[in-house]
């Protein structure tokens, strides 16, 4: 078990914004040009038993300029529309981990090391720009797309043992990464949409996008080519919507998109996250082809103060690549295999509720079952895994008088992971949270809120499964003034305990509360 203290954490940010916005009977216009800057500097510590691990991670300098462009113009029965995303950032960072964590990487000569020290440098230039017309002709409508999006990355890592003659250390090829990544999309979408104007109403649309994607994925150190793909993806995209009655109503899409990764999944000298994973990548693109289909119902009766929605999907992704994990205690590292392989999953939630006039209430019940099949690799094994998920909830609203608001809302969770043809199980995780909440208004100018919170997990070995919590927080407005106090945590809780699952990694978290406290806060208006 880890015990992880934060001794020292801070950002300082700068935003700088400029806007300019036209708007006629003729055009319409807004460009808008940000400017970002930000610091982040992150000291902690980790203490596992008697032996203590120092994480120092910052980012000295990071810098982000983006400039958004909008324009709709209309052409007699044609209207136009222009839209223009650009985007450039750098973002430098340094990671030191004493002590040395990972040996077996760095080869058989860091007995003299202290520890591991990581640079890496990013930068990131897009552009995202897209044209498109539309035309009515009576239940008709017509449109076209054309999208040019371009994406150029330059990613520089070096990682190597922290040693007292750090210019004295020479790095390994699998220690460092020095790439570029030259991404060029060109899209043509033609689509029609039909709507019923009859007594039944509908309305279905088609779309088809024709995708050439090219990249380039490049050693510039060396000037060579690691990985060059060329492709034409053909992504369409079904909608229909119908109004069966005056109450309810029905919609449903089919759609198929092509994904390709970007730079960080191709690179091939290990990169350390944080002290815990070390990862590399097998240097081949992932490229994926995702399928969905989903169907959603819709009721609401105003006069009968009822309503409901009920929707269900399936999914379907084949990719080229697979992510395998390999632990070390708490320690993992992951790496990329060309290996072909399919996930699938559905998913259905359901929701009905009842507005109870009489008492000013609204009762709300949900629910929600969730399925997925997938193949993971853990410690070189291949393992064909589902995850299921079962939730239930209960929200209620109430306004008792004038003066005071109550709130309640309970949600149950099972989660169940399981390995296919394996004796070894995971046992499920069951969940219970609830709140509840209590506002009083005083007066207009003074309210008062109570919040209570329960929270059980079934899996917390160690600590209390049940968590309770208490605040309250009463606030007072002036013209220019508003005042609010705050107690926090009036149980004295000591501990957040929860666990959940990845696959079929579970994971526990023990998180160490602020005792009981006030807080004061003062907000005002120079105007």
């Amino acid at each position: 078990m880890f015990f992880i203290s934060d001794t020292l954490f801070g950002t300082v940010s700068i935003n700088l914004a400029f806007e300019v916005t036209g708007n006629t009977e003729k055009m319409y216009l807004k460009n808008n040009l940000v400017l970002e800057g930000s610091r982040n500097i992150d000291h902690g510590q980790i203490l596992k038993s008697a032996d203590t691990v120092l994480q120092d991670f910052s980012v000295p300098s990071a810098i982000r300029l983006r400039n958004t462009f909008n324009l709709v113009k209309p052409f007699l029965s044609l209207r136009l529309f222009c839209s223009s995303v650009t985007d450039y950032s750098d973002t430098p960072s340094s990671l030191k981990v004493t002590p040395l964590l990972y040996p077996g990487i760095f080869g058989t000569d860091v007995q003299a090391a202290r520890g591991s020290f990581q640079e890496l440098d990013s930068r990131r230039f897009s552009t995202n720009n897209s044209v498109s017309l539309h035309k009515t002709v009576r239940g008709w409508t017509f449109s076209l797309w054309g999208n040019a999006n371009w994406q150029q990355e330059r990613m520089t890592a070096r990682l190597s043992p922290l040693e007292e003659n750090p210019e004295s250390t020479t790095v390994q090829d699998s220690l460092q990464n020095h790439l570029s990544w030259n991404k060029l999309d060109l899209l043509l979408s033609p689509g029609v949409t039909f709507r019923s104007s009859g007594r039944f109403q509908w309305d279905a649309g088609l779309h088809c996008s024709l995708n050439f994607r090219d990249i380039t994925l490049k050693d510039f150190m060396e000037n060579a080519v690691l990985q060059q793909i060329n492709r034409l993806y053909l992504d369409p995209r079904l909608n229909v919507n119908a109004t069966l009655s005056n109450n309810l109503k029905i919609s449903a899409n089919a759609m198929t998109s092509h994904i390709t990764g970007g730079l960080y999944e191709t690179y091939t000298g290990y990169i350390m996250t944080n002290y815990r994973t070390i990862q590399n990548r097998s240097g081949i693109i992932n490229e994926s082809r995702y399928s969905s289909c989903s169907v959603t119902l819709n009721y609401g009766n105003a006069i009968l103060s009822l309503f409901g929605a009920l929707d269900a999907s399936y999914w379907v992704n084949h990719s080229n690549v697979l992510y395998g994990t390999e632990y070390s205690g708490s320690l993992s590292q992951l790496t990329t295999y060309a290996f072909d392989n399919i996930s699938r999953g559905v998913r259905t939630n359901a929701s009905f509720g009842k507005r109870l006039d009489a008492i000013a209430t609204t009762v709300t019940l949900k629910g929600g079952y969730n399925y997925s099949l997938r193949d993971i690799l853990r410690q070189g094994t291949l393992m064909n895994t589902t995850y299921r998920t079962y939730n239930a909830g209960l929200e209620i609203l109430s306004r008792i008088g004038e003066s005071v608001v109550a709130e309640y809302s309970g949600t149950w969770y099972n989660s169940r992971s399981r390995i296919e043809n394996s004796s070894q199980q995971l046992d499920p995780i069951q969940m219970v949270t609830q709140k509840a909440t209590a506002k009083f208004i005083i007066t207009k100018k003074w309210s008062c809120n109570l919040s209570a919170e329960h929270s059980y997990n079934s899996s917390i070995a160690s600590g209390d499964r049940n968590m309770f919590f208490l605040d309250i927080q009463t606030r007072y407005k002036t013209k220019r003034f508003d005042y609010t106090l705050e107690a926090r945590n009036l149980l004295n809780t000591k501990n957040f305990n929860t666990a959940s699952y990845s696959d079929v990694t579970a994971y526990i978290y023990s998180y160490t509360l602020r005792p009981f406290s006030f807080l004061l806060k003062v907000r005002f208006s120079i105007r």
